[in-house]
């Protein structure tokens, strides 16, 4: 159950990352040489994410891995900071 949240977690910092990056899957995919479809899992938390390509991805998306990996838990009045 634990790791579920965590991956749920990171899947949903990672989606809103790129997106408040102005980021297609294809220009993240291109800078660090993974596939479209590999990025998308991790996104959708179908694959987990390593530290190597935390690094890059925290790079591309000028953060710190720690706001990658941050936790949330579900609240009735939101997401909140575990």
């Amino acid at each position: 159950m634990q790791n579920e949240v965590i991956v749920t977690s990171v899947a949903r910092n990672l989606k809103e990352l790129r997106e408040s990056n102005r980021k297609t899957l294809a220009d993240v995919a291109g800078v660090i040489g993974l596939s479209m479809s590999y990025i998308s899992m991790i996104e959708d938390g179908k694959r987990s994410l390593n530290i190597e390509v935390a690094a890059e991805l925290a790079k591309i998306y000028r953060t710190n891995i720690d706001i990658i990996y941050r936790l949330y838990q579900q609240s009735k009045e939101g997401r909140e900071v575990v």
